[in-house]
């Protein structure tokens, strides 16, 4: 400990309110719905969908969350903390696992297990096999299929996409290529400008040879002209070591959208500082959107940092998400 952490230690008795607690969890008054879980399609596939489904319907129009997960990160219990929370409002949510890989096709959200780092590694590879293109449109079949399946005969639903990282990039490019029919908005979360601009750790992977997935890159360059009459929102972080706020400010004129905003956390390093507990620390990195574990305990905090951080429910995923 420093001697300036010290004399902070000795100080907070006696000027308590210069060291005041951070927010705790909001309560939301509209988390009063039950719901189940039910899944179809193959993780190994690339076509496997998890629904969150509301017990009893509660608008006569469904509202539907279409939701896509960041590169490699294809199991639903990453997020499921954020995907029970709009469940519990009444939404149907749809996750889905666009990339193949290795996870199990549960019907429930399932922690990450011993071999999850592997189970990472292994979803990077098998993704460069296919078009971003290509994995959109299988996504959207798997998607509407499971719609029917829960409200057969339901034509209509008032649709959201909400998209991390790469499936941020694929959210706001899903009406370029499967259309914009029923989609009400999109929200993307520190979202890739580029299947060609990976991170730097999935990059040290690429295998040589012909790899679809970038050398048919998804560009918002191109699939940007497609949000003309859709709202959009984009989340980012100001630490984020990926993809940095002037990213998306110097692409801002290629989303063709009248309505669109950008949304920008601040890190907190008051836990850094003051409370001598770098791992509470609030950062504004690039898995915000990340509500559950990402890897298993044990595993570094640099190492977690080198995959955009870790996965935890705190106050800046409640603030940011």
């Amino acid at each position: 400990m420093t001697t300036f952490h010290r004399f902070v230690q000795n100080l907070k008795p006696y000027a308590t309110g210069l060291f005041p607690d951070p927010p705790t969890k909001p309560d939301y008054p509209n988390e009063k719905y039950e719901y189940y879980t039910q899944a179809w399609g193959s993780h190994a596939q690339g076509n496997y969908v998890m629904a969150y489904i509301p017990k009893r319907q509660v608008l006569d129009t469904p509202k539907a969350i279409i939701y896509l997960h960041g590169f490699a990160f294809g199991n639903p219990y990453y997020y499921d903390a954020h995907m029970q929370h709009l469940a519990k409002q009444g939404y149907y949510v749809f996750f889905a696992d666009y990339q193949k890989d290795g996870y199990a096709d549960c019907q429930t959200p399932q922690p990450p297990t011993y071999d999850n780092p592997i189970k990472l590694l292994q979803a990077a590879l098998d993704s460069f096999q296919t078009t971003g293109k290509d994995a959109i449109i299988t996504a959207n079949e798997s998607v509407r299929q499971a719609m029917q399946e829960i409200l057969p005969g339901q034509d209509t639903f008032d649709i959201f996409l909400f998209g991390h990282s790469l499936g941020g990039l694929f959210a706001l490019s899903w009406p370029y290529f499967v259309g914009a029919n029923q989609i009400k908005a999109i929200i993307a979360a520190d979202p890739l400008p580029s299947t060609a601009q990976l991170p730097s750790w999935i990059q040290k992977l690429i295998p040589p040879g012909d790899l679809p997935f970038l050398t048919h890159p998804v560009t918002i360059q191109e699939t940007g002209t497609a949000l003309s009459n859709i709202p959009i929102a984009i989340l980012i972080g100001d630490s984020d070591l990926f993809v940095k706020p002037s990213t998306w400010k110097g692409l801002w004129n290629y989303i063709k959208a009248p309505q669109k905003k950008i949304y920008i956390s601040q890190s907190d390093y008051y836990y850094n500082i003051y409370r001598c507990d770098a791992q509470s620390a609030l950062i504004a990195y690039h898995n915000q959107s990340v509500t559950n574990s990402l890897l298993v305990d044990g595993i570094p905090q640099d190492v977690q940092l080198a995959i955009g951080g870790a996965g935890k429910q705190d106050n800046m995923r409640w603030r940011f998400v």
